[in-house]
């Protein structure tokens, strides 16, 4: 599989260009495609500009990781909802149907302090709908927790893994890394499997 991000088409005119190619490359190829959309808004001068380029690479994408907010920012997609869940299921639907893809891996945030979030995930795929569990987190650093989301994912998808033990998966790297400074997940498999499992009273393993 490819993945690429967002980001990377924010940089330059040439960057969007070579991002576009690979991906044209990669579907020429037989190779699927992971896109996260991972707007930001300091590097653009306005989202109709990442709209052109994103809509070219949605076309050509197998899986999309994103959340509500990006799917706003970009393409002005307005869940009716004001349920967490419920809004980034519907946001899920109306990507899928939109620009034709088939899985989607969406992180939700609600922001119960700027210091405390709530964080779930959900993996869309023609099968349905996989929800993982709801996490507490303290923010300690919040770089790189969608990475953290996306390659954990990645990691699943590479290993075969059901939906729901992807998204388990997945939904607890994403809330760990809020716990680690730095951009860099730095914990092992096992210890994400411990909070899959439930181990998230803060003890120490011994």
């Amino acid at each position: 599989m490819l993945f690429v991000s967002g980001i990377t088409a924010a940089l330059s005119k040439q960057c969007a260009k070579e991002l576009i190619l690979c991906v044209q490359e990669a579907k020429k190829r037989g190779v699927r495609v992971g896109f996260d959309m991972n707007y930001r808004r300091k590097l653009w001068k306005e989202a109709s500009a990442a709209r052109e380029i994103f809509d070219e690479v949605l076309g050509m994408t197998d899986i999309l990781f994103g959340n509500t907010g990006a799917l706003n920012d970009v393409h002005h997609i307005q869940p009716k909802s004001t349920d967490s869940l419920q809004a980034t299921l519907e946001a899920i639907g109306i990507a899928k149907e939109m620009f034709g893809v088939t899985h989607c891996a969406f992180t939700i945030r609600n922001h119960i302090s700027a210091s405390i979030n709530e964080l779930q995930a959900v993996f869309s795929s023609p099968e349905g709908n996989a929800i993982s569990n709801q996490y507490t987190v303290g923010i300690l650093d919040r770089f790189g927790t969608g990475d953290a989301f996306a390659a954990a994912c990645l990691h699943g998808l590479g290993n075969n893994w059901e939906a729901q033990q992807l998204i388990e998966f997945g939904a607890a790297a994403f809330a760990l890394k809020h716990t680690i400074y730095g951009d860099h997940h730095t914990s092992t498999n096992a210890e994400i499997n411990a909070i899959v499992n439930g181990q998230t009273s803060g003890h120490v393993l011994r």
